[in-house]
């Protein structure tokens, strides 16, 4: 996610899709760190500039970056560059025709975002290829708003072709032929005013969306067979506000929401223990509970960042040992380049009582007075103590435009 004004340089922030690691991007750099326990696995310093964008292939060492103004040699603001952090080369150059927006990926794919398109690429398990499959014409996105499912097969949503509506966009199975392999879906409209934000849960079943309104969280149903179906209604508050992150946790039952009034809400989104998961909604959608007009969420955090950049999430941790009820972690990064993580639990009467606590707070921007000490290309990530370890590697570094 974007961050204006962020501290120290910090313009970008961005979660891996299991929230086990996040990267920031700076006008000097960037960083690559663990979210529990917090640790910074690497930092890299460039002359000349710094970078826009940067995200994580899930839990690899490989990072796609996106320039910023200036850039560093190599690197520029309409481009997407792969990156080895554990080797530090170029993996692939991908030349956009315009400056990009934001960018977003998982494992095998890769969504770019420029004004008035979506442009989808192919990434092979091993980062030996990258291949171009389709651009999707949306409504014009100078924020780049997007989202991306973190397992499964891909969807992908993004701002449809007129006001309030959403593309969503699915890959097609390996046995279609040629470009032009995703199926889309239309949300029209989606929202009375522009949409702002948008998070889908684990497995793509489940898509979150917010209007510049802010005041309302709806939450669709996507896997239908024509357009996707409103299931829940959340309601942040009365005052319009920018929502700046949606998240689901793990087993899509909590939905949460930060916005720039410095608050993060958490809603559940399920009624009863014994509703069905998320994964088996499909076409029995229109068994599950009917759409509540402004459910209100059941817990609220008071980051105290009014008028900055909030990014959060819901990490599910098991007990020690894998055993024990798993809890739900609320991570928040600020503008102000400070990591956040409070302790609650999938139990709403837990979190409402005493669970909702700031457990650890680290700032993690490197400032232009520690590149100065250490130098040029300062990096933690080949420490002993690192378990970012890579993808299988492909033998050469190829380039491609």
């Amino acid at each position: 996610m974007k961050v204006d004004n962020g501290q120290d340089g910090l313009a970008a922030v961005s979660f891996n899709d299991d929230l086990s690691c996040f990267v920031c991007a700076t006008d000097r750099g960037f960083g690559v760190y663990s979210t529990m326990p917090f640790h910074r696995f690497s930092w890299r310093s460039f002359e000349g500039g710094g970078f826009s964008c940067a995200e994580m292939f899930g839990q690899t060492n490989v990072l796609a970056l996106v320039g910023g103004r200036p850039s560093p040699a190599g690197f520029s603001a309409s481009s997407v560059v792969l990156w080895d952090d554990m080797t530090g080369t170029r993996l692939f150059h991908i030349q956009l025709p315009s400056p990009i927006n934001a960018i977003y990926c998982r494992i095998d794919t890769l969504s770019v975002l420029l004004d008035g398109k979506l442009v989808l690429y192919r990434i092979s398990p091993d980062f030996s290829s990258v291949q171009y499959e389709q651009t999707i014409d949306t409504l014009v996105n100078p924020d780049g708003v997007c989202a991306i499912s973190p397992k499964g097969e891909p969807v992908v949503a993004c701002p449809g072709p007129s006001l309030g509506s959403i593309w969503v966009v699915e890959r097609r199975g390996e046995a279609a032929a040629g470009r032009g392999r995703w199926g889309t879906k239309l949300i029209d409209p989606a929202h009375h005013k522009q949409v702002s934000c948008l998070a889908f849960n684990r497995d793509g079943s489940l898509l979150a969306s917010a209007s510049k309104k802010g005041t309302l969280v709806r939450v669709w149903a996507t896997s239908q067979t024509h357009a996707p179906m409103l299931l829940k209604e959340l309601r942040r508050g009365t005052l319009d506000a920018d929502i700046l992150s949606l998240s689901f946790c793990a087993k899509s039952e909590l939905v949460s929401c930060a916005s720039d009034s410095g608050t993060m809400h958490l809603f559940a989104i399920s009624d009863s223990g014994d509703e069905a998961p998320a994964s088996s909604y499909g076409f029995a959608a229109h068994l599950l509970s009917k759409v509540q007009a402004g459910q209100r969420g059941f817990a609220r955090l008071d980051v105290g960042t009014q008028g900055k950049a909030l990014v959060g999430g819901l990490r599910t941790v098991l007990g020690e040992g894998g055993a024990g009820a798993a809890s739900v972690v609320v991570l928040v990064a600020t503008a102000q380049g400070y990591l956040h993580c409070y302790s609650t639990s999938n139990s709403r009467e837990d979190a409402e009582e005493d669970r909702l606590k700031l457990q650890a707070r680290n700032y993690f921007v490197v400032t232009a007075d520690e590149v100065l000490e250490h130098g040029e290309g300062l990096s933690d990530s080949d420490s002993e103590d690192s378990d970012h370890q890579p993808q299988p590697r492909p033998a050469k570094d190829p380039i491609a435009e």
